[in-house]
């Protein structure tokens, strides 16, 4: 409660890896100066409670691998992130295979070039509303989806595809999908 990041710009690998840590509290963390957090929570995967409150995104530029292989995470809020300056959402869920509850709903996208391996092997999953993701300047999607096999619909309606240079194995073992 005393940790002071008033100052901080840079929170990439904060606690990658910090495989014992069950639960954080990230309520009085000021991030109003950070513009990378890549890598924050990576290969956490004992972590089952996590606590944003006001949690301020909107100078982050990158937050490729952020909750990366948090594999015992069963929902996230992200609702409060404002991610319009961001570029880089690759492999940000990648591995969070217990996740069954994720809101985007408020995600800006309209910078990101790259979501590959975005929601790879997030298979507890089965609906996402990605209604409100900007996919213009997108280049990579590949792996986006891949093994995310208890998706049983998946609405990408507003998708605009047409900078994607890649879009290889974008929704395979998406075996349950049915439209």
């Amino acid at each position: 409660s005393k940790f002071n990041t008033k100052k901080v710009t840079n929170m990439a690998h904060m606690f990658d890896n910090c495989k014992l840590l069950t639960s954080l509290n990230l309520i009085n963390f000021d991030t109003e100066s950070v513009t990378d957090m890549s890598y924050m929570f990576y290969g956490c995967n004992s972590l089952s409670s996590l606590e944003f409150g006001n949690f301020e995104t909107d100078s982050v530029i990158n937050m490729a691998h952020m909750f990366e292989n948090c594999s015992l995470l069963t929902s996230l809020n992200l609702n409060n992130f404002d991610t319009k300056l961001v570029t880089d959402m690759s492999y940000m869920f990648s591995g969070c295979n217990s996740l069954s509850s994720l809101e985007l709903g408020k995600f800006e996208t309209n910078l990101v070039r790259n979501m590959s391996y975005m929601f790879y092997n997030c298979n507890s999953i089965n609906s996402l509303d990605l209604s409100s993701f900007d996919t213009k300047a997108v280049k990579d999607m590949s792996y986006m989806f891949y093994d995310c096999y208890s998706l049983t619909s998946l609405d990408l309606g507003s998708f605009d595809t047409e900078l994607v240079t890649d879009m290889s194995y974008m929704f395979y073992d998406c075996y349950s999908l049915t439209s």
